[in-house]
């Protein structure tokens, strides 16, 4: 069964946006042809060169992380950080996904923006982030060539790119549908 998202509404990116984007912010970041993104380095070394800022809190509740794209700042909770260092695969994803809230959702304020429930994923702040962060951790090019050596389960996504067995099905979905 399909996740339903329940992000807020922003402007429409298509998957291969979403892709384009993410390559960009690869090269951008000095990442190509990197396998195992180290998360940790991107954001304690290279996030300031999009300009922005993090913090480790304690008080952010339930949820794992935020983003204040208004505010060029990345909230992440102190368990989630702790993770990075281990390879956690879904903190590492959860880290990503907030990158791409700072690389797609710009100058919106998405904590005041409300949800809406019948949003088209395209238009999804948060399918837009989790696909931003699939093709962040897993990007094409380098999803390809595991393929063409051989590859075609998740646990050889998973040891490749250090992800959850949950991102790798996902993103093994979206490749076997469309080949990004």
């Amino acid at each position: 069964m399909a996740r339903k998202y329940t992000g807020v509404e922003v402007p429409p990116l298509s998957i291969v946006d979403i892709s384009d984007i993410t390559r960009k912010a690869r090269e951008s970041l000095g990442l190509e042809g990197v396998w195992q993104l180290d998360v940790a380095g991107v954001l304690e070394h290279k996030l300031h060169n999009w300009g922005l800022d993090f913090e480790v809190c304690d008080d952010l509740g339930s949820k794992e992380a935020e983003s204040f794209p208004d505010k060029n700042l990345i909230k992440i909770r102190s368990d989630v950080y702790d993770g990075l260092f281990v390879d956690d695969g879904r903190s590492r994803f959860t880290v990503c996904h907030e990158f791409g809230h700072m690389a797609m959702h710009g100058e919106l304020s998405l904590n005041r923006k409300k949800t809406v429930k019948d949003t088209p994923c395209f238009k999804d702040s948060e399918w837009q982030a989790d696909t931003f962060a699939s093709f962040m951790l897993m990007p094409t090019e380098l999803m390809k060539k595991l393929i063409m050596d051989g590859a075609n389960s998740a646990s050889e996504v998973v040891d490749a790119f250090c992800v959850s067995n949950a991102a790798a099905e996902a993103r093994l979905r979206i490749f076997d549908k469309r080949g990004i």
